[in-house]
């Protein structure tokens, strides 16, 4: 009999700590998502299992354990205890372009739903 797991996480913060982890990978010289989680995969792979993924996210010191399991159970996205490497570095590296787009839609949505403020004058 196989289990399923639930696995409830918070998107929202996960995409701020995408952005978070971004901003710190953009100031560092040298280092960049890629050669972090390379150096911390121990199977060598190009996927990485979630106990190495929270150890190279954890050594950044920018998140607390709370934020790294979040993390790290958005990125498993299959459930399957592992993170592909080319997917995290692609969600870290748009997650700008992406928090862009959904405040452009958002601000789309409202205007459509309420319509521009106009002002006449009397």
């Amino acid at each position: 009999m196989e289990t399923k797991f639930e696995n409830q996480c918070d998107k929202q913060a996960a995409e701020k700590s995408l952005r978070d982890l971004k901003t710190k990978f953009d100031s560092a010289e040298g280092y960049n998502s890629q050669t972090l989680l390379h150096e911390f995969n121990r199977q060598k792979s190009e996927q990485i299992n979630l106990i190495d993924f929270k150890r190279a996210i954890n050594y950044l010191k920018v998140f607390g354990l709370s934020e790294i399991d979040n993390l790290a159970k958005v990125m498993d996205t299959n459930n399957n205890g592992y993170i592909a490497i080319s997917d995290f570095v692609s969600k870290v590296k748009n997650s700008i372009k992406d928090q862009a787009s959904r405040t452009m839609s958002t601000k789309s949505e409202r205007t459509q739903k309420w319509g521009r403020a106009t002002h006449t004058k009397h």
